[in-house]
């Protein structure tokens, strides 16, 4: 049998919560408005960016039965809920959840008034027109409809039915029976109204804002926004869901369950929120006793740890530490399948009573490690705090000790260190845990009678909701009174991070930029390698092999750290192939941070590559050119590179034609690692809440003592491609099709396959760019990107959508692709209606307006990053010698005039772009 992830066969969505220490900067405040809604502000002058959440304590677990899957239905048409106002705004990213509702949206400085308007008349005054909510009741059914056909949509709503049987209708088993009565519009809109005056109201509601906005500011548009309506006179509460019952063990049967294993899923529903959260943590550790004893088992037939998992589940209140196996057949034939399930259950309370101190230790600290990345930078902090706001009350989180929301959720670890270990083992050992064996159904009716005999209840298709309501067709129908002071646009973005950057050179040449973050708790290094997929020397593909090796080699010797329990965090390592550099990225607590150092260094000089992992970073980088070459982007991609570049570098590092690395030898890998001992190949970028002087020391110690072995690195030498005036070129694409369907699953070949052309290809347009250190370069970026937007607004089913590539060093031109387009002659059309309409924005009576559009639209695309470590870093290194190169891009977009963007327009954005590229196979 072959090995099958636990995650993808057993279908169960579980949710771990982690918790741990983690400090807002000073630039964080709670407020409360008069109208009782809450306002949770961070400053972060690090980010072009402001990142808005919406989020009310309303979802599944405020349905009843007659209201299942309209709060999902009501997070769907918020979007639509106040469409006089959203015009210009990016997309809302809306979602349901068990315990809140939440809608974020990430603008530029100058749309943040109007998403404020925008969100607050959503949440409080909502209007839900006929045309909206018709879309997307009918939508919603019908994806109820084909979930229904899902086996874990049987799984989720068996279990839950079982474990919540008081009220499983608050939970989210993937079906809503009262979406699928025969109601009409106006019955939807009068149960969605009530949602609104009962729950979405001021009392349930906060606001997050994070990011290049200064509090005082945020509040004042919070009270002109969201503190302009009334506090309810009545709000709905959620009411916490306790998992109970009389029926404790089942078997769930179906057809579609292989007949080959036994699924196995166990929870216990006693233990608190910290105890789940240490538990899971403990059990689920590769090596815990709880997983040895398992293994151990014969009759239990686990083939090895992959095959168990432990997690913590949490939502409505209610808590649950939930194991999941795989079982094969017993070895001792007269074991049955019922036996083995009992066995199961008393090894998994014996492992929990053998799990020692230093296992629940190890648990605590990974469950500290775990919070601090999740809460490293502004946004994902905000993120979490969001998440806790939310659940406090249902789950009993915190303690009134501390008036802020902040400080409270960070009260957390004191709980997780505290607990006992007994207080953990406790209610294991005394609990009669809920239990559901995953059977096919003929091999359920030769073990139906042990089961039975153990007290087993059947589970099948016909039972395993809570309700039995035939479905419809889915066709069916600051403090008050405080002066704010007038603000320049963008306050302080440039300035800060401007003096947060400092740079120096080690004594063997290599460059290093540091960046100071104060609104994060993390710091990222970036090691830069020079060369990429254009410069470097080496065959295609083998510049990525060997940073994938440097990499994992990085990851090695920060395990020998992390075994021997040194650094306070767990670091993130990854690795990234540019087109003129490499990146390996370590991001970690700062306390780690010369630790780190110190593993890249030995990395590099002691590092070793085993044949069978050299045989896998070749495989990995083959497997990843396959996919780019099958793709039809990447294939006008290259097509219009051979047209514009005559230079064979450039068509080798863009190639989607052929497989790489056919030849390579382990022996070249190991003559090229040494390679990497070259101070001349490499450049640092360091951000995050670290001062350079601290790292000058370790910096000396590590990269410090590497050798420059040739002068002046690899060269840089930048072609200009070969632009025509007007040109179509029709490119025969290859068209390749997947399926998630295992080969052996697949069956037989159907007898008649039928031919076709009808692909509805991608098309490409390209356009000129500006010469890269023209001042119109980055105003040429805004305006690409500004295109898009309009092209979007107008393209009206023409294309699926938008794909951008914007210009680089390298590459003087942007890349517009129209995916999935029928006809040519209507994407011709749409380019050109688009083009035109741009610049008549910038040339009318609009041009104010539209030249704050284009600067918007910028920001969103090539500054949203700098919310990250990671995304401050890559724009950093892209600047080359200027590492503040995108603050002055920034300025340059921010101070360019109404009539700089319009010639700008004028002479690189015309109607008819110069070269269009084709399949073969359109139609025009």
């Amino acid at each position: 049998m072959k090995r099958t992830p636990l995650a993808c066969t057993i279908l169960i969505a579980l949710h771990t919560v982690l918790f741990a220490s983690a400090f807002p900067p000073a630039s964080y405040s709670e407020y409360t408005l008069e109208n009782g809604t809450s306002v949770f502000v961070l400053e972060d002058f690090s980010s072009a960016t402001i990142h808005i959440e919406y989020a009310v304590k309303a979802g599944i677990s405020s349905q009843n039965k007659d209201t299942t899957g309209f709060f999902t239905l009501y997070s769907r048409l918020f979007k639509y809920a106040a469409p006089e106002n959203s015009a210009g705004l990016p997309a809302l990213s809306a979602e349901c959840n068990a315990d809140s509702s939440r809608y974020r949206m990430t603008v530029s400085p100058a749309q943040f008034s109007l998403a404020m308007t925008y969100l607050s008349k959503a949440a409080f005054n909502p209007v839900f027109t006929d045309n909206s909510l018709s879309k997307e009741l009918s939508s919603l059914k019908a994806e109820v409809q084909r979930q229904a056909q899902f086996p874990s949509t049987f799984i989720n709503s068996g279990i839950d039915s079982r474990v919540f049987s008081a009220a499983p209708w608050k939970h989210d088993s993937g079906v809503y029976p009262a979406i699928f009565t025969r109601m009409t519009v106006e019955q939807a809109r009068s149960i969605l109204c009530g949602i609104s005056q009962n729950w979405y109201t001021p009392q349930n509601s906060a606001v997050f804002i994070t990011g290049s906005i200064k509090k005082q500011d945020a509040l004042k548009a919070a009270k002109e926004t969201f503190g302009a309506y009334r506090e309810a006179s009545f709000s709905e509460h959620i009411i916490p869901v306790k998992a109970g019952g009389e029926k404790h063990k089942f078997v769930l049967v179906s057809k579609d369950f292989s007949s080959e294993i036994t699924q196995a899923v166990v929870q216990f529903t006693s233990l608190s929120m910290t105890q789940c959260d240490i538990s899971a943590a403990a059990y689920n550790a590769d090596g815990s006793s709880v997983k040895k004893l398992l293994l151990k088992q014969r009759n239990l037939a686990i083939r090895d740890g992959e095959y168990i998992h432990a997690a913590a589940a949490h939502k409505s209140g209610s808590s649950r530490l939930i194991f999941q196996t795989i079982m094969e057949k017993p070895v001792n034939k007269k074991v049955t399948l019922a036996d083995q399930a009992e066995l199961l259950i008393s090894k998994i309370k014996e492992g929990v009573k053998n799990t020692g101190s230093d296992e629940y230790a190890a648990a605590k600290k990974t469950i500290s490690e775990s919070f601090s990345a999740v809460t490293s930078n502004p946004v994902s902090y905000m993120d979490y705090l969001s998440q806790f706001w939310a659940t406090e009350q249902l789950n009993g989180n915190g303690t009134q000790e501390s008036t802020l929301l902040s400080e409270r959720m960070e009260n957390r670890p004191r709980d997780v260190a505290a607990e006992n270990i007994r207080s953990v083992q406790q209610p294991v050992d005394s609990e009669q845990p809920f239990v559901f064996i995953l059977l096919n159904d003929d091999v359920y009716r030769k073990n139906r009678q042990s089961f039975k005999k153990l007290g087993y209840e059947e589970i099948t298709v016909k039972n395993s909701a809570w309700y039995t309501r035939e479905f419809s067709s889915a066709e069916e129908e600051p403090a008050d009174g405080q002066d704010y002071e007038a603000e320049e646009e963008q306050p302080d973005f440039i300035s800060r991070n401007r003096n947060s950057i400092k740079t120096f050179t080690l004594e063997n040449g290599i460059p290093v930029t540091v960046k100071n973050t104060s609104s994060t708790s993390n710091v990222l290094i970036l090691v830069a390698i020079d060369g990429g997929t254009l410069y470097s020397p080496r065959t295609n593909g083998f510049e990525k092999v060997m940073t994938n090796a440097f990499a994992s080699n990085v990851q090695k010797e920060i395990n020998k750290y992390r075994i021997n329990q040194v650094l306070e965090s767990e670091p993130e390592v990854l690795s990234e192939t540019f087109t003129s550099y490499s990146a390996i990225t370590v991001e970690c607590a700062k306390e780690d941070a010369a630790i780190c150092l110190k593993c890249i260094s030995d990395a590099l000089i002691f590092g070793e590559i085993a044949p069978a992992e050299a045989d896998s970073y070749v495989y990995t980088v083959q497997t990843q050119k396959r996919l780019y070459n099958a793709s039809a982007v990447n294939q006008l991609y290259h097509r219009a590179v051979r047209f514009l570049y005559e230079d064979e570098a450039y068509r080798t590092a863009f190639d989607s034609e052929n497989d790489i690395l056919q030849n390579t030898q382990y022996a070249d890998i190991l003559a090229a690692y040494p390679q990497f001992l070259d101070a001349a190949l490499y450049s640092l970028v360091i951000v995050g809440n670290i001062d350079e002087d601290y790292l000058k020391e370790p910096l000396k110690n590590t990269f410090g003592l590497l050798s420059k072995k040739n002068e002046g690195g690899v060269p840089h030498l930048h072609k200009t491609p070969a632009f025509p005036e007007n040109r179509s070129v029709s490119v025969k694409l290859r068209h390749l099709f997947y399926t998630d369907v295992k080969a052996e699953d697949a069956g037989p070949m159907p007898a008649i396959l039928i031919p076709t052309t009808n692909f509805s290809d991608p098309v490409q347009y390209w356009l000129k760019a500006p010469p890269p250190e023209s001042s119109n370069s980055v105003l040429f970026d805004a305006l690409v990107w500004r295109l898009a937007e309009i092209l979007e607004e107008n393209a009206d089913g023409v294309c699926s959508g938008i794909k951008i590539a914007p210009q680089t060093r390298e590459v003087q031109g942007a890349a517009v692709t129209f995916l999935t387009a029928d006809h040519t002659s209507k994407i011709f059309e749409l380019f050109e209606k688009s083009a035109g309409e741009l610049l008549e924005r910038l040339s009318g009576s609009v041009a104010e307006e539209e030249v704050q559009a284009v600067r918007s639209s910028w920001i969103l695309n090539a500054l949203q990053k700098t919310a990250e470590n990671r995304g401050t870093a890559i724009l950093i290194r892209n600047g080359g010698k200027n590492p503040a190169q995108y603050l002055d891009d920034y300025q340059m977009v921010m101070q360019a005039s109404e009539e700089e963007y319009r010639l700008c327009a004028e002479d690189f954005i015309p109607k008819t772009a110069p070269l269009r590229l084709y399949s073969a196979d359109a139609k025009k």
